[in-house]
């Protein structure tokens, strides 16, 4: 398998090297499953390596160490074996319709690289979206250190150009998965750290204030400041190591629609 050498168009409308580009009912949605971190970081560096040229989805391959992961996590096959598992395994409805899809059409693994296609069905979600969308570097989640901060980051970035955006507690909640036992002082150190982590890594900061209604408070106001110039990661590895694909290296496993198939039996 020979993956396509892509000439890049440049306009204000195309998107760009290494930049994550989701349509805004992606970076809104609501899933029945809470992504971890690493989880997170996958998803967003595959997105930032859709061709701004490409048509349709393309085989693609990476290699593990691009991905922001620790050594330890790297150097542990049960972990990294459990993590494409799990992370195949979670569906979710395409915005809009009662269709369930993933963000993976098949995930394999050997010697260190990850070799993947991403489910077709979202080809509307994240091919040569022109409207309606949310894009930034993928350098500013590779480092944030939870899953909270990637979430808070796509959220505020999508309204960058507003300045502010308020959320209800439930909503908020609903978005980022917070635990229900979570009491709002825990929100508050949730959301304090996230505001470290952004601020050290990415392009955006941000304040906030929990405002009331009546004697409870029912609502989160954030707003959001341009952060200083961060450093992008060097990502000339990643797209040095696509050009061909040896066949003989897809041999440790490989989830496909079967095993969609067999998760919806039981």
């Amino acid at each position: 398998m020979v993956l396509k050498n892509i000439s890049f168009k440049r306009n204000c409308f195309m998107k760009k090297e290494h930049d994550v580009r989701k349509h805004n009912s992606l970076i809104n949605l609501r899933t029945k499953h809470k992504y971890n971190v690493n989880e997170l970081k996958f998803i967003c560096k595959q997105i930032s390596m859709i061709r701004p040229d490409y048509k349709n989805f393309e085989d693609e391959v990476i290699h593990i160490q691009d991905l922001g992961f620790s050594s330890k996590e790297i150097g542990n096959y049960k972990y990294i074996r459990k993590f494409f598992e799990d992370l195949y395994s979670k569906s979710f409805y395409i915005p809009g319709t009662n269709r369930l899809c993933g963000w993976f059409s098949s995930l394999e693994y050997k010697d260190g690289y990850i070799y993947y296609s991403m489910d077709e069905k979202l080809i509307p979600f994240l091919l040569d979206v022109q409207n309606n969308f949310t894009q930034y570097h993928v350098s500013n989640v590779l480092k944030l250190r939870s899953s909270y901060s990637i979430r808070i980051y796509e959220l505020l970035k999508q309204l960058e150009d507003k300045g502010n955006r308020t959320f209800t507690i439930e909503n908020l909640r609903s978005l980022l998965d917070i635990s229900d036992s979570y009491k709002n002082a825990d929100i508050k150190r949730l959301i304090d750290k996230t505001k470290k982590d952004l601020k050290e890594n990415t392009d955006l900061s941000f304040t906030y204030e929990f405002i009331k209604q009546g004697r409870s408070f029912n609502s989160i106001r954030f707003k959001i400041f341009k952060n200083k110039k961060i450093e992008e990661i060097d990502t000339t590895r990643v797209y040095g190591n696509i050009a061909k694909v040896d066949e003989s290296k897809k041999s440790i496993f490989k989830f496909s629609q079967a095993l969609h198939k067999k998760q919806g039996k039981k």
